[in-house]
């Protein structure tokens, strides 16, 4: 039986009218290429190319063999692609916005880790900025879906999947009092200045902190805002104050930060993945996955701030 790959090369000759055009073209050096061609003939037992100094011509048994060649790899290369787009891996590009936190995450890297794997046709294009670029970009079709946090209402322009919930650290410069406490409590942040992360660029963490301030029965002196959550670690490192951060995050600037876990009552955030309503296939298969590994990590305890491995 002849392979649909020896038809494809024989094609490829016979379009180019020469073997090395034809192996310029497929990508490949050209004496593989013509020992296929050779293969193929031997599988015959005629010649399919009248070699010539500086091209190839059909002989007529080549003529006959393009003729129903033709129709046949069509065929092949359409039920291949068909049976892709069935299963949602297809060729294309898929856009994924992340954030400086999401970007760390363990839980994303993850995931798109193990979409890669099932899906290795899809060029995956990464675009990192703050939350609130990242979703008006999903809302404009600029990228396909984004990693941000993000509060899980109904949203018409949007499909929102919950993935975790990520508890955040207190960050602390090195030579504070509270460096070295081997129990930190919100109470114990009642006279402390605040650095934060303005509400314009991350919303839901600016909100996270200041409502789990309030819960503790704290009213949050906020010293200093900053545009990013790097922008605000490095305030704190320069002892403006004291920040909270996703746990993912954790070892950022550890030679200038110590981070801590809070005894009860810490602020946490939601990890979503954001998509346009109505998604592609490609991007609907990412939820699907992210989903899966969103599950593995809650069933293993893993808040997305470690490593993981397959």
């Amino acid at each position: 039986m002849i392979e649909i790959r020896r038809l494809c090369y024989f094609l490829a000759v016979a379009e180019a009218g020469g073997f090395r055009e034809a192996a310029d073209r497929l990508g490949m050096t050209q004496p593989p290429l013509s020992h296929q061609i050779m293969e193929l003939e031997k599988q015959l037992g005629e010649r399919v190319f009248v070699r010539l100094p500086r091209s190839v011509e059909l002989t007529e048994v080549g003529r006959l063999l393009k003729a129903e060649a033709t129709p046949i790899v069509a065929m092949a290369s359409g039920l291949i692609e068909r049976v892709r787009k069935s299963s949602g891996v297809h060729q294309g590009v898929l856009r994924i916005g992340v954030t400086s936190a999401t970007a760390a995450n363990s839980l994303v890297a993850s995931t798109l880790r193990a979409y890669r794997q099932e899906a290795p046709l899809i060029d995956i294009r990464l675009h990192q900025d703050e939350t609130a670029r990242l979703c008006e970009a999903v809302a404009e079709g600029e990228v396909d879906l984004a990693f941000v946090r993000f509060r899980v209402n109904t949203h018409d322009r949007f499909i929102v999947r919950r993935l975790l919930d990520e508890p955040m650290l207190l960050a602390v410069p090195r030579n504070h009092r509270l460096s070295t406490a081997p129990d930190v409590a919100m109470d114990d942040l009642a006279q402390e200045s605040f650095v934060i992360i303005e509400r314009s660029h991350a919303p839901v963490l600016h909100d996270a902190i200041l409502t789990a301030c309030e819960a503790a029965g704290i009213s949050a002196k906020i010293a200093h805002q900053a545009p990013q959550k790097m922008a605000a670690l490095m305030l704190v490192a320069g002892g403006a104050g004291i920040t909270f951060v996703p746990a993912s995050m954790e070892g950022v600037l550890s030679d200038l930060i110590v981070m801590k876990s809070i005894r009860s009552g810490e602020p946490s955030a939601s990890l979503v993945m954001l998509s346009r309503n109505p998604e592609k296939t490609a991007t609907r298969k990412m939820g699907d996955v992210a989903r899966r590994i969103a599950s593995l990590f809650s069933h293993h305890g893993n808040n997305g701030s470690g490593t993981t491995s397959d």
